[in-house]
């Protein structure tokens, strides 16, 4: 009887598990685990601008502290924050994306020394965004307008400021199927 019950407690913890992350209109939410333990309210704030602008676009993120990440898997994207990346190191970018990996690199000191401290959250949730987003299409490539440019623009700036910097509509179709795809992975290893 124990062993019964056991099961069943097991069992309705792992289809609640699955069930919150999927959204009303049946998909699965994103996962993505950043690696950073500090779980600063800059990196909270910049979380929640990043899954505002999904949302935009009809994706659910998951944002997960260290803690609750599971072990590297296909249906996961990982996000570290470097806070001393050399210049020599992709210079002039604030990030990249390892596509193949599933994995992304935000380079903070940079975002850091190019803003000012007060939009620091906005940037950074514009960069976990823009990086998210090549791991979802799969690709490295850059749209020439809009929140998937290689480099943004003072006026890009500005965008972000106002909540207004989007993505194309070929980026939001390439990221929706890119998603579609890469939520399976995690729901069909939850099973």
């Amino acid at each position: 009887m124990k062993r019964a019950m056991t099961l069943a407690i097991t069992l309705a913890a792992e289809i609640g598990a699955i069930a919150s992350t999927i959204t009303p209109n049946g998909s699965a939410a994103v996962k993505i685990c950043v690696e950073d333990s500090s779980r600063s309210l800059w990196l909270m704030r910049s979380e929640s601008i990043a899954a505002e602008i999904f949302a935009g676009i009809g994706i659910r993120t998951e944002w997960l502290h260290p803690r609750q990440c599971p072990a590297h898997s296909p249906g996961l994207i990982v996000i570290q924050i470097s806070t001393g990346a050399p210049t020599e190191r992709f210079p002039g970018a604030l990030a990249y994306a390892r596509v193949a990996e599933n994995t992304v690199e935000v380079f903070f000191n940079r975002i850091a020394d190019t803003v000012p401290s007060v939009h620091i959250p906005t940037v950074l949730g514009y960069v976990l965004a823009h990086e998210t987003a090549h791991i979802l299409e799969g690709v490295g490539r850059h749209s020439d307008e809009g929140l998937m440019k290689a480099i943004w623009s003072s006026r890009d700036f500005e965008r972000m400021f106002w909540g207004s910097l989007q993505f194309t509509p070929e980026d939001v179709q390439l990221i929706r199927a890119g998603a579609a795809a890469f939520r399976r992975p995690a729901l069909n290893a939850a099973r």
